[in-house]
């Protein structure tokens, strides 16, 4: 493993971006298949989920870093951004494509990731809406 494979090989999702409340804070829904793991949904524990083992932690893998260090990639036309958390492990959320540095468009496009429809589709759908990725919870 390398250098860059082992630094973001410490994905962990944030129970911020799931479906309860947890101590208050509130982001964007994740759709479920992205935690998905083999046959096991999230269990609501994010320290004993088997996190490498999900397409959340594909897409950090696969993810492009911008120059203040966060990571995007896509699915399903869907933009997903990942950020460290302070612990050292990673955590991503669905963000909507205009939060996307436009620069990272193109690299998405050229990975395969996503397609220029896909994000002019996704642009008129209200991000302040917690619950608009979960439009797209199967896969």
């Amino acid at each position: 493993m390398n250098k860059e494979e082992a630094r973001l090989s410490k994905y962990r999702g944030s129970l911020k971006h799931k479906d309860w409340r947890p101590g208050g804070g509130f982001g964007t829904l994740c759709p479920k298949w992205t935690h998905q793991a083999g046959d096991q949904g999230f269990s609501g524990d994010p320290f004993s989920h088997p996190w490498h083992l999900t397409i959340a932690h594909q897409l950090l893998c696969q993810s492009h870093e911008d120059a203040r260090g966060h990571r995007y990639a896509a699915r399903n036309g869907i933009a997903f951004k990942a950020q460290l958390s302070n612990d050292g492990t990673w955590h991503g959320y669905p963000v909507a494509w205009n939060e996307v540095p436009f620069e990272v468009h193109d690299v998405l496009i050229a990975k395969g990731q996503a397609t220029r429809r896909e994000m002019k589709r996704q642009k008129s759908i209200d991000s302040n809406d917690i619950r608009w990725a979960l439009k797209s919870d199967d896969e």
